[in-house]
């Protein structure tokens, strides 16, 4: 019997996929800051604390949930005197090119302030206690 060699090739479309432009608002360092990637190279330079790694910071907490260290649960709110800003909400919205199809994907993070009084000691204090949720969407 004779073998014969078969030699099979599938043909694999590639898939491309890219940021095309990411807006932050009440994010670390930026207040609102919309930013736009090139086709091809984006390259992000600055002087220190000037927030290059909030860009990537944005990134991660949008797709992964959590910083660059891959630490869940970053502190992302934007601060203000070593304050955080709790009246806006936190946001990251990169529209995503995949194939000429855009895709928006937005996270939003929302604080909760509720104050409440307690007996401590037979003293009343309040207390002040916070709370974050945090919503996604996207649209195709």
């Amino acid at each position: 019997m004779e073998s014969r060699n078969c030699l099979c090739i599938f043909q694999r479309k590639e898939k491309k996929m890219r940021i095309k432009s990411c807006r932050y608002i009440n994010f670390m360092d930026f207040v609102d800051k919309t930013i736009d990637f090139n086709e091809s190279v984006t390259w992000i330079k600055g002087k220190n604390a000037r927030g290059k790694t909030s860009v990537v910071g944005g990134l991660m907490w949008l797709f992964f949930d959590c910083d660059y260290d891959l630490n869940s649960n970053p502190p992302i709110r934007r601060k203000v005197n070593g304050e955080p800003v709790n009246d806006i909400d936190v946001s990251v919205e990169c529209v995503v090119d995949q194939d000429g199809i855009e895709n928006r994907f937005k996270k939003v993070q929302r604080r909760k302030i509720s104050t409440s009084e307690k007996v401590v000691g037979g003293a009343i204090i309040e207390v002040t206690e916070t709370s974050d949720t945090n919503g996604y969407y996207v649209a195709y």
